[in-house]
């Protein structure tokens, strides 16, 4: 007998003598199997691939031929299930002993061309597709991962951990704050979207999933791996958010709480000291509903849970865990100084507002509402609200490098010392930006920190971004546009009467002492021997003291 493949199916080709008519013959018994047979040979369908001989015959009336159903198989066919069957791939191995062999010229998967030491042996392979069942097939491969628009992040003791809810919705991974490395995690178990949350216990992690499902998952990091926990009664919308309280779930003496978003009110919290394994209770309703960019915030301790309502709204909240009641004598978001209409700010979609793990403030970044751009000049702000152990209240603070739109972000104390807060968010998701508490100023990493050139009158200056519009004032330092406006004579740093209404001298974060042998990257600031601070313009090895700014002979090529 000889197999082959086609149709899907294996066909057996039987030669059994001369026939020229052609019949159609069923089997006898319950599972009729049908035989073609034309000129000389009858094709036989196998319909069942179970091991071993098989009971069902075939008869034969024309010629009274009695052959069997498939009773053995071939060595390059195996039978998986009933209806399953897989062909395997042949393995030639050819052995040079002498020319003579390559002369025997080109056999099925061989070309032999040559002889002594110019021959050469071509395979011709048999290629098995480790991504798909059969070739020519399109596959749908895993995205970059890279946060986006509903990215969820926590911070857990050294590491962030994110939710990227972007590409299939389901890649995890965990961002290593002093290596500042991503490492991927094993993704959760289904896809996550708007409205998904995260939230660290101290032990583990919990996510809602978000997209108005009420699947809640449970991801432990030492073992790598995913669970499903105890589902919500509603499903969580855009706006969503979780925080945990206390200690452990696992403990007793944690607990989680959850904003459901959504342009809703609801309100719960998780017990896992009630029935069996722990339930979601509801409690006291927010004020307000809350729309998207809502968060729940814990200041890691103490009795109030605060809360911003979201997009298009300036108002803050605190939630009083002992008498499950909310506050909202909290002040709203101050009226920005740059409001020509006198508006106050209005949390838009990707603001967001966070505990960054220690001290005595909750900050918040972006809160103003880009809709209101002929109103509201500036789009990057950064607040903080506190002390919150005293009469809390806002203060502005130094704005953001950069204005990140509607894409995630989060705000963390790297090492919990209080000196330092740092940005992580799909603009800068490698190298988050650093804010130095007590200097109130942000360094961007990643970038040069101005390109500073000459004033010229009749052009229109913007505030909106921290790299453009700033000049070389008068005096010889840099000015830096702290309000949209038109320049004119009155408005030229130092000279003009009334450009401190629209300047400031720039002042950079921090500068390092001049080191031989260190690679110094394009923007680093260091202090010349004069006592000013230099900025590097072009990446180098800093071999000899010729770099030094100043001093060096070469220090202005660097």
């Amino acid at each position: 007998m000889r197999s082959f493949r086609k149709g899907g199916r294996i066909r057996r080709a039987i030669v059994i003598g001369a026939c020229f008519a052609f019949f159609c013959l069923f089997f006898i018994g319950d599972n009729p199997k049908r035989i073609e047979a034309v000129s000389l040979h009858y094709t036989f369908f196998q319909e069942d691939w179970q091991e071993g001989v098989s009971g069902d015959s075939a008869s034969h009336t024309a010629n009274q031929t009695g052959w069997s159903v498939y009773s053995s198989k071939d060595t390059y066919i195996k039978t998986i299930e009933d209806t399953n069957v897989e062909m395997l791939p042949e393995t030639y191995t050819v052995t040079d002993t002498s020319d003579t062999d390559f002369a025997a010229g080109e056999m099925d998967k061989v070309v032999i061309s040559g002889s002594g030491d110019t021959a050469s042996v071509q395979v011709t392979p048999s290629v098995a597709d480790p991504f798909a069942s059969t070739l020519g097939e399109w596959l749908t491969l895993s995205a970059q991962p890279r946060p986006g628009r509903f990215t969820a992040f926590a911070k857990a003791g050294n590491v962030i951990y994110c939710l990227f809810a972007s590409g299939d919705g389901r890649q995890f991974g965990q961002w290593d704050i002093a290596g500042e490395k991503w490492t991927m995690l094993e993704p959760i178990p289904a896809p996550a979207a708007a409205g998904c949350a995260l939230a660290w216990d101290g032990e583990a992690i919990f996510a809602l999933r978000g997209e108005g499902s009420k699947q809640v998952f449970k991801y432990t990091p030492g073992t790598d791996s995913w669970e499903e926990f105890m589902p919500l009664s509603s499903g969580s919308e855009y706006g969503a958010s979780i925080v945990s309280i206390g200690g452990t779930l696992s403990s007793g003496t944690g607990y989680l709480y959850v904003t459901l978003g959504g342009s809703g009110t609801s309100f719960m919290y998780f017990d896992p000291n009630s029935g069996e394994n722990g339930m979601w209770w509801g409690r006291s309703s927010v004020p307000a509903s809350i729309e998207q960019g809502g968060r729940l915030v814990y200041p890691g301790s103490g009795d109030y849970i605060y809360a911003c309502r979201g997009s298009h709204t300036s108002s803050i909240w605190r939630f009083h865990i002992p008498t499950n009641s909310w506050d909202q004598t909290v002040s709203d978001l101050p009226i920005p100084e740059e409001s020509t209409k006198g508006y106050a700010a209005e949390m838009w979609r990707g603001s967001n507002m966070f505990y960054p793990g220690s001290g005595d403030y909750i900050y918040l970044a972006q809160p103003y509402d880009c809709f209101n751009r002929s109103n509201i000049r500036n789009y990057q702000t950064f607040w903080r609200l506190g002390p919150l152990s005293g009469a809390p209240a806002w203060e502005r603070l130094a704005d953001c490098p950069r204005y990140v739109d509607a894409l995630g972000f989060i705000l963390y104390d790297p090492d919990g010392a209080g000196q330092e807060i740092q940005l992580l968010s799909a603009v800068n998701y490698t190298n988050p930006w650093h804010y130095d508490i007590t200097k109130n100023q942000w360094k961007e990493i990643t970038q040069p920190y101005w390109s500073s050139y000459g004033y010229s009158k009749t052009v229109y200056r913007i505030k909106n971004e921290p790299h453009t519009s700033v000049v070389l004032g008068t005096d010889g330092f840099d000015y830096k546009c702290i309000l949209d406006h038109t320049a004119d004579n009155q408005s030229k740093p130092v000279i003009g009467n009334n450009w401190e209404i629209y300047w400031a001298r720039l002042t950079e974060y921090e500068s390092a002492a001049w080191a031989d042998a260190v690679i110094y990257p394009e923007g680093t600031i260091v202090q010349g021997t004069d006592g000013n601070d230099y900025r590097c313009i072009r990446y180098h090895l800093s071999d000899t003291a010729d770099n030094a700014p100043i001093t060096g002979g070469n220090y202005s090529i660097y």
